[in-house]
């Protein structure tokens, strides 16, 4: 099991058969499901499967943990739901101690909004909230975040009004000894449908409208790398420019002017294509080295120093040499020799 980067403290697919009461964190934290709660493979958005949940005592939950104790720092809750019912009200997320100390995350049906409150000594620490009206029958991507300077809601990717109506988002939550609970609060207000690829971070994944995941979230593997790209002047990198994240085919995109005879209609854009331990480099070869091809390959692998991952194994000796650093690369292709520092 491994979450997809550092910053994720639980992530559910939820996947697994039909009818199945287990639920699986790449966390590797513990969960139980409670009511009627189980895996359905009637409906999924990705993996085949989701949690169903019918809207009366519903729902899974976890022990207590550090990684729920968010104090002043920032937290994103994220997941897919589908109704299959808009009747009532429900609670997506919740950590009941008791009822003057409860975190909820929630929709209303009698106001149309998405309201993210922690309740801490019979008083707000903070409560957001943002207009929303929901259908049946439709997937929609949530995302509620916090900062201690700010809070967002989002569904599918898109930035709702949000305001904040109680107390600060700067107030600190306390640290709460209920059971994180996905589904209802304290047994009550359950979601009828179905939710899929919950994830709970301790970073702001967003502050801004951003595309919705188009897969479930994967882990950081020698197979999955994160990493940058880089700027090229004269076939070298200059610098980094951007951080891609893992993606199924990501592309290296360059400046049609980094180097000689390169054109907007003959841009270099070059595909990643991963193997354990190993990242082979698929691209078309820029002009000027057409008739030389080790010379053009030699000078792409350049590139890969920027991964800097542990896990990476080196490449053949012949064709190329790194030596990694927290902040320092070197380069020794045979033709050329270039370091610097990112």
């Amino acid at each position: 099991m491994a979450v997809d980067d550092s910053d994720t403290k639980n992530l559910l697919h939820l996947d697994g058969t039909d009818a199945s009461t287990t639920i699986t964190d790449e966390s590797g934290k513990t969960w139980t499901a409670r009511g009627n709660a189980q895996i359905d493979t009637a409906q999924s958005k990705f993996g085949g499967a989701s949690l169903l949940l019918d809207g009366t005592g519903d729902w899974i939950d976890t022990p207590d943990h550090a990684d729920f104790n968010v104090g002043t720092g920032s937290v994103t809750y994220d997941f897919w739901v589908r109704f299959n019912s808009v009747a009532a009200g429900c609670v997506f997320v919740s950590q009941y101690q008791d009822a003057n100390n409860v975190l909820e995350l929630s929709w209303a049906q009698t106001t149309n909004k998405i309201y993210c409150y922690q309740y801490q000594s019979s008083a707000y620490a903070v409560r957001f909230e943002a207009a929303w009206t929901p259908s049946t029958n439709t997937w929609y991507h949530i995302e509620i975040a916090r900062s201690s300077s700010a809070a967002y809601i989002f569904v599918d990717g898109t930035l709702l009004t949000t305001t904040v109506t109680n107390g600060s988002v700067a107030t600190s939550w306390n640290d709460l000894t209920g059971v994180f609970a996905v589904g209802a609060e304290n047994g009550n207000a359950s979601v009828n449908g179905w939710i899929d690829e919950f994830r709970y971070s301790r970073v702001v994944r967003h502050t801004s409208n951003f595309t919705p995941p188009t897969s479930a979230y994967s882990p950081v593997t020698p197979d999955n790398p994160p990493f940058k790209s880089v700027q090229f002047r004269g076939g070298f990198p200059v610098g980094v420019t951007a951080f891609i994240p893992p993606d199924p085919k990501p592309q290296v995109k360059m400046p049609t002017a980094a180097l000689p005879g390169w054109s907007v209609n003959n841009p270099p854009i070059f595909t990643i294509g991963r193997r354990l331990n190993q990242i082979v480099a698929h691209w078309p070869p820029p002009p000027r080295f057409m008739n030389k091809k080790e010379s053009h390959k030699n000078w792409f692998y350049g590139l890969l120093t920027f991964l800097k991952f542990p896990y990476l194994a080196p490449f053949p000796k012949e064709e190329f040499s790194a030596e990694l650093a927290p902040t320092q690369f070197t380069v020794n292709p045979p033709d050329d020799t270039y370091s610097g520092e990112i």
